[in-house]
């Protein structure tokens, strides 16, 4: 007889959690009528083939289990020969159908039937083991196999629906409506791909092929760009199994939860740092919170004044200077340091708690951007704010949502002041604050035919180094890049080329008579004398220093005929180097324009 399990078919389907296979022999015999005979009359320690009726079980334990008679305890597996026979003499025993609307449309066919001690037999469709007996002094029923599979699916935070073989959509779970905004009535019967952002169109028909050519294979986790039903894209991330061919589905079953938050952030991450556009991720971190489960709409404000950094669907008017400059939670945010989370806007000027009510927002929410290492009002750069749909206190989810975006822009904003500082010390002069030749020279545009190079030598400046030290040397440098500054044109572009040698690129037109008054006005603001702090000299000292200054025009003329390109910036340049000495060979103190 050991051969004897190999005679039954396979997979056996497990049907039900049984207090003992005493007790369940004798609830076929007493209850049901059948006859119960063992294959086995000797149960191994793990399982036992039973014949009853039209049907065939098999008892297998769970190890180590034993009930009050010291009798296994384990699972029943139901081989059917005469599945409707076997519904038939149930139900005459007074068997009870499983059945509710929601099962209707895949056709379940499931009955129950109790044993006098409370034990739930069920068959029909296979299904998993149901759970442990409850406690006899709880009073809660048993829950149905069908009873718990439809909570389940009631209450998942996942929401789940089923698309026919056109994308039509025929069912929704109630999660789903949490998730797009559209109820089962609003979204069954019509199709899916109305509801897709256009770029993710492709990406939806890529899924179906793939779960058509793999239907055994799960296909996810793939993200999608839906239209929520307030107009806004949520990115949803989805799951797909092919099941058209089951009768109880006959169609593709996807699974889908609301990834909006971690697919903004990184695509504002991608967007930082492999483009370099901060504008484009600070904006998508706003939107990051569009999602659950914070569904807001947030900006980002600067620390002084509330200019915007990014806004998704934030209203403006909200930031106008009443609102601003008064007291509300990006205020005290920003004072603070600390983040501002009310649940509702009570406690905050009329006006704001109005206007705010006005676009349906409850409460508004606020988290300080710190620099790293910084605490504290003064720490602040920058504030989150968030506009709520809902009141109420923030829960530990939506305070680690909130604190994680902002965390993110922290880092953006940062790392955006790292590189403009050295974007800044590439092409700044860290003494005078002028563009560095690198700036005024490495990628000089074409000139025009009015540019002018202006080169200038400051006459008298080593005297003052070597009497009264560098750092005196440095103090009439920087005076000198200010009073220069202060002459020059706006739109011009001023810079230090060497230890006291100045550039000036005119770019905008200027005529010969031009560029020589200019240099005339230059050698003006430098005749004045310069009072330099000097160690051991109360009240410091005052030097006196001039310049010699060389012009060269991108001017067409005579000089042209004599081969110079005059175009070239390169050449521009040593022709007003060239100029410069031939003035200070003059005398020094004066200008001269190259030929």
């Amino acid at each position: 007889m050991s051969d004897g399990p190999l005679a039954m078919a396979a997979p056996l389907q497990p049907m039900l959690h049984v207090r003992s296979l005493k007790a369940t022999t004798g609830f076929y015999e007493e209850v049901l009528g059948f006859a119960v005979d063992r294959l086995w009359p000797e149960p191994s320690p793990t399982w036992c083939a039973l014949s009853c009726g039209p049907a065939r079980l098999m008892f297998t334990s769970e190890p180590g289990e034993r009930d009050t008679t010291s009798t296994l305890v384990g699972s029943l597996y139901f081989y059917p020969n005469d599945v409707d026979g076997f519904h038939e003499a149930v139900v005459a025993a007074g068997g009870r159908p499983l059945f509710n609307p929601r099962d209707e449309p895949w056709g379940m066919r499931e009955f129950a039937i109790e044993d006098p001690d409370g034990y739930l037999l069920k068959f029909g469709q296979p299904t998993a083991p149901t759970s442990a007996r409850p406690s006899e002094t709880s009073g809660a029923p048993h829950p149905t196999y069908s009873e718990l599979t439809d909570a389940l699916v009631e209450f998942s935070p996942v929401g789940i629906m089923v698309v026919d073989e056109v994308g039509n959509i025929t069912f929704t779970s109630p999660a789903l409506e949490e998730l797009t905004g559209y109820g089962f009535g609003d979204i069954v019967g019509t199709n899916v791909v109305s509801y897709l952002h256009p770029s993710a169109v492709e990406g939806l028909i890529e899924s179906v092929a793939y779960v058509q050519a793999y239907p055994d294979q799960v296909m996810g986790p793939a993200s999608m760009a839906f239209i929520h039903k307030d107009g806004e894209s949520r990115i949803l991330e989805v799951y797909g199994r092919n099941k058209f061919d089951d009768p109880r589905v006959n169609g593709l079953i996807v699974a889908v939860r609301d990834n909006t938050t971690q697919y903004q952030v990184n695509e504002a991450l991608i967007a930082f740092t492999e483009r370099g556009h901060t504008d484009e991720a600070l904006r998508l971190l706003c939107a990051a919170l569009l999602g659950l489960p914070i569904r807001g709409r947030t900006t980002i404000v600067t620390s002084a004044g509330g200019g915007q950094l990014a806004n998704v669907g934030f209203p403006e008017h909200l930031l106008a200077e009443q609102f601003s400059t008064g007291d509300s939670p990006w205020r005290r945010a920003t004072e603070s340091g600390v983040a501002q989370m009310p649940p509702d806007l009570e406690g905050y000027p009329r006006a704001l708690f109005d206007a705010a009510a006005h676009e349906s927002i409850p409460t508004i929410w606020a988290i300080p951007i710190l620099l790293p290492g910084r605490f504290g009002g003064e720490g602040t750069i920058a504030c989150l704010v968030v506009a709520r749909s809902e009141k109420g206190e923030a829960s530990l989810n939506e305070t680690l949502t909130v604190n994680n975006v902002a965390r993110n822009v922290a880092m953006v904003l940062e790392q955006d002041r790292l590189v403009s500082q050295l974007n800044t010390s590439a092409t700044t002069d860290a003494l005078t604050g002028l563009a560095n030749r690198a700036a005024l020279f490495g990628d000089a545009a074409a000139v025009t035919e009015a540019t002018a190079v202006l080169y200038l030598d400051l006459d008298g400046f080593k005297p003052v180094n070597d009497a009264f030290g560098h750092p005196a040397g440095d103090e009439v440098l920087r005076e000198v890049a200010r009073r220069l500054s202060s002459a020059v044109r706006d739109g011009d572009q001023l810079g230090r080329v060497g230890g006291d040698e100045f550039v000036l690129r005119c770019l905008t037109p200027i005529d010969q008579d031009g560029a020589e008054h200019m240099a005339e006005r230059l050698l003006a603001v430098l005749a004045e004398p310069i009072g330099v702090p000097v160690q051991g000299a109360a009240g410091g000292v005052t030097v006196t220093v001039g310049a010699s200054i060389g012009i060269a025009l991108a001017s067409s003329g005579t000089v042209a005929d004599r081969g110079h390109d005059l175009t070239d910036e390169t050449s521009l340049v040593h022709r007003a180097d060239a100029a410069l000495y031939d003035a200070k060979r003059a005398g020094r103190g004066r200008w001269h324009t190259a030929d």
